[in-house]
């Protein structure tokens, strides 16, 4: 009878930790506000860091650094997973504080080398309306 409650512990372990794999809504808005940081603080090196492929946004490699002060609390980030190519969707509105203007991205978030990472390429074929008529919202961070 031991034997049976340990293998049943060890396989209610094993069922959980599966279920656990993967990103989390909060891990994907992180980097999809820390993306948006630095392209506003035009940091060429961290947006590199960022990036899913090196060398795939390179508006700012020239560019002079900048002062943002936009803060993660700031971005509604809805997220949204795509199953069939293991990837997410994160969309984004604020409104700029140092500029004041209204903001809406939208990025596909993949995971590579164990990092999340921003996929600009394939960000440029989102179409937001299509994205929540498709998907279940995993979550929105920062909405009220």
């Amino acid at each position: 009878m031991k034997n049976i409650l340990l293998l049943t512990i060890i396989a209610l372990i094993a069922l959980l930790t599966g279920c656990n794999q993967g990103a989390s809504s909060e891990d994907v808005a992180q980097v999809a506000y820390d993306w948006e940081k630095a392209t506003l603080m035009a940091d060429y090196e961290r947006e590199q860091d960022l990036l899913y492929e090196k060398g795939t946004y390179e508006i700012h490699k020239e560019s002079p650094a900048r002062k943002s002060s936009i803060k993660f609390e700031d971005m509604k980030i809805e997220v949204y997973y795509d199953k069939e190519n293991e990837w997410y969707y994160s969309l984004i509105s604020y409104t700029n504080p140092d500029e004041g203007n209204k903001v809406e991205d939208s990025y596909v978030v993949r995971e590579k080398d164990e990092e999340l990472k921003i996929d600009i390429e394939e960000s440029k074929n989102i179409d937001e309306s299509e994205i929540k008529d498709s998907f279940v919202r995993e979550d929105c961070v920062n909405c009220e």
